[in-house]
């Protein structure tokens, strides 16, 4: 009884021990000089906490002193002005957590041409529990980083820091806590100055906060200048401009005179050093001559319609600045700075029965971007929206004829991309949408991230070829318009699954327009939310089959088809089980054999005979009969092609399945011309291609040999220096392609590169 009683009171001890609470809060340090306070007995400079949704807050009085409690921690914030700390040598932080614990401490800057730095991380070494842990981090380990620390306004806790980025433009990798963690914050600040004697001060680049003006006019632009460490030079610079402009500076205040449009050059001179920057003077974009009646305006003098809501700077990639521009009378637009995103907003409008977005768009550079029309009940995503843009005034037709929504607030427009987000300045009018005529040009764009090549405008006849000659998983037809007559859509890949508009009836049943003219296509899919076959899906042998997302086929269900020679081994990877009652029944003279992956070594590869073809794992297959096979392999829900882990079997010797073509670099053998009673795993040599639905060996010898379990004929060697001699064509890429259609280029056949011209 006494011993029962001992260990409770110890882990009552225990248990009190790890809930204690501070009861002092440490000051600043004495020996902390050109202390910049961020929290310090509460905030300063415009400082606060934020949960962001990953930990629950609250500020308690431990002492006479504010501290900030933290619990059910997985990650928080905080914010304050922004405050360039470059020079600053540390920045210290108090933490007194409640259990022995990681942090990692991240920094977020700005960017001075709008959006986010990157954001670099420092990892905490382990804190102990019950006390203060005192932490002082050396700032020059985030500018070693690629952090500038001279917009500083938001730092960031994590668990861990589980990556460094490579680049400085890249963020690190980042591990959330688990939601259990408890632990005050007693103080941040950043204090003493680093030694920047030897630093750098060459002027390297400079920047306009804004680059497009009106073709005639005074205005007023700030640059930046950097030196070639990525620091803003803050005096010695001046700045000249090009012929057919003036300018005067005020520091790096700009008042630029412009008398008629073009391009001007603007250098910026620092010693024997100068940088320059292009000032693009612009006339506007020709007048739209669509009927009022059928136009809905976001933006346009032409329909009267100006200044609607504007979507924050924060926003996705954002923007550093926009102004609204008058390029002549009566005719404005807006002109926004290192952007990404930008958006208008009228308030909820009905949507239902537009065909067509419509936008003049001037780009300083050439590039691309999409549009979202969103908010209200549902609107227009991104995936088939794309659009190029020339540097220049370009003039952007979006077909929405099949966009299935009722009602939308905001048109977003993202120009550029992320990583071009703060590189493009451009202008924008003529915003409307339109129920007119839509006469779009037959295009093909880039694949979206679901992978869907999409095809947009009016497929005709004399488009097929081009069509067919994509080697590609996934297209999307479901924009485009087909000429009279086109019944077939193919590619040179028989199993790419084809995108189809759709419509959904009030009993949930689904109807397409384009399907019902294409009734000599296969595997046409729709797309709603995710991905339906609208008829059983065929995939054959060989091809590469769509592994992006996975496909809801319900009990429509796919089949895969496989023709296995006379007497022949195979490999194979099946997408569905193949029970062993139909192995006995419909296929008698078909064997499986599994890897045996526990007694392989690089000497001796071994395979057991089996009774069912397990879906997502390789096998291999003999034929014993005098006749082709073909294996015919069906089944229901949902289809996940992406290449799982029960693919490859083994650890140091591998037995390995695919569901897509890959090249080989020596390090593979694969069943190769394996008829009759002697298989025989030869080596893939580079640049052959296994195909897609097979499987291959890797981690062994090529004196290795194989053994097949019941077969007396089944020791077998490897061969080394053997090639793919399965008579196809690949490209490049590892792509199988149709060898009655090729366009000019390189290929492989057997093993060896051929050129088609």
């Amino acid at each position: 009884m006494k011993k029962t009683l001992f260990t409770l009171a110890v882990l009552l001890s225990s248990a009190l021990a790890s809930l204690a609470q501070p009861t002092s809060v440490p000051d600043v340090k004495s020996d902390a000089t050109d202390v910049y306070q961020l929290y310090v007995n509460g905030g300063q400079n415009g400082f606060q906490f934020y949960d962001w949704g990953g930990a629950k807050l609250s500020e308690e009085t431990i002492d006479g002193k504010k501290v900030e409690k933290e619990e059910a921690f997985k990650w928080s914030g905080c914010q304050f002005t922004n405050v360039d700390v470059y020079e600053k040598k540390y920045f210290h932080l108090d933490v007194y957590p409640m259990q022995d614990m990681t942090l990692g401490v991240v920094m977020i800057n700005s960017k001075t041409s709008g959006g986010n730095e990157a954001e670099k991380g420092y990892q905490v070494p382990s804190l102990t529990a019950n006390q203060w842990n005192s932490i002082d981090i050396p700032v020059e380990y985030y500018v070693n980083k690629g952090a500038s620390m001279a917009h500083l306004y938001q730092v960031k806790l994590i668990s861990k820091v589980t990556k460094d980025a490579t680049t400085a433009d890249a963020s690190d990798g980042f591990e959330n806590g688990n939601g259990t963690g408890t632990f005050y914050i007693g103080n941040y600040y950043f204090y003493g100055k680093r030694d920047l004697s030897g630093e750098s001060t060459t002027l390297a680049s400079v920047s306009l906060d804004a680059s497009i003006v009106a073709r005639s006019g005074t205005f007023t632009i700030n640059a930046t200048p950097y030196t070639d460490a990525g620091r803003e030079l803050t005096s010695g610079v001046t700045y000249t401009i090009s012929d057919g402009a003036t300018l005067t500076q005020d520091g790096n205040k700009l008042t630029v005179t412009v008398t008629k449009a073009g391009t001007y050059t603007i250098t910026a001179t620092s010693g024997e050093n100068t940088a320059t920057a292009t000032i693009y003077a612009i006339k506007p974009a020709a007048a739209p001559t669509e009927d009022e009646s059928n136009v809905l305006a976001y933006y346009s003098d032409t329909y009267g319609a100006t200044a609607p809501g504007i979507s924050d700077a924060g926003w996705n990639w954002g923007f550093s600045k926009y102004s609204e521009v008058s390029l002549a009378d009566n005719d404005k637009a807006y002109v926004v700075s290192h952007a990404g995103t930008f958006g208008l907003n009228l308030g909820a409008k009905d949507i239902t029965g537009y065909t067509k977005l419509h936008a003049d768009i001037y780009a300083t550079k050439a590039t691309s971007g999409y549009v979202i029309w969103e908010g209200g009940t549902t609107g227009i995503d991104g995936t088939n929206t794309a659009f190029s843009l020339k540097e220049g005034w370009n003039s952007v037709d979006i077909s929405i004829a099949n966009n299935t929504g009722t009602e939308a607030t905001w048109l977003q427009f993202y120009i550029g991309g992320s990583a071009d987000a703060d590189k493009i300045d451009f202008a924008i009018d003529n915003v409307y949408a339109t129920t007119g005529n839509v006469e779009i040009p037959f295009t093909i764009g880039t694949a979206d991230a679901n992978g869907f090549t999409p095809v947009r405008g009016t497929i005709a006849e004399e488009n097929l070829a081009d069509i067919k000659a994509l080697n590609v998983t996934a297209l999307d037809i479901s924009k485009a318009k087909l000429a009279e007559g086109i019944t077939k859509i193919e590619t040179a890949n028989p199993n790419t699954i084809i995108a189809v508009n759709f419509k959904k009836g009030a009993d949930g049943k689904v109807t397409s327009t384009q399907a019902a003219q294409l009734t000599g296509s296969k595997n046409l899919v729709y797309r709603d939310t995710y991905i339906f076959p609208l008829a059983k899906l065929e995939f054959v042998d060989g091809y590469d089959v769509y592994n992006k997302y996975f496909i809801s086929t319900g009990t429509t269900g796919y089949k895969y088809t496989r023709t296995i020679g006379a007497k022949k081994y195979v490999t194979i990877m099946v997408p569905a089980i193949v029970e062993y009652n139909t192995l006995q029944t419909k296929y008698p003279a078909l064997s499986v054999y599994n890897f045996d992956a526990g007694n392989s070594t690089a000497t001796e590869v071994k395979f057991n005979k089996g009774t069912v073809l397990t879906p997502a794992e390789p096998h291999v297959l003999h034929n014993s009969s005098n006749a082709d096979i073909t294996l015919t392999v069906e089944g229901t829900g949902d289809l996940n092609l992406a290449q799982p882990a029960s693919a490859t079997q083994g650890t140091t010797v591998k037995f390995i399945g695919t569901y897509a073509a890959a090249t080989a670099d020596g390090n593979q053998y694969g069943l190769q011309g394996s008829t009759g009673a002697a298989p025989e795993f030869r080596q893939i040599v580079s640049p052959a291609v296994i195909p897609a639905f097979r499987a291959y060996i890797t981690g062994v010898s090529a004196s290795a040999k194989v053994f097949f379990e019941g077969e007396t004929t089944g020791i077998n060697s490897i061969k080394a220096n053997g090639e793919s001699n399965d008579g196809q064509v690949y490209n490049l890429a590892g792509q199988r392609v149709n060898a009655a259609n090729l366009p000019a280029g390189i290929y492989v056949k057997n093993g060896k590169k051929f050129i088609k011209k």
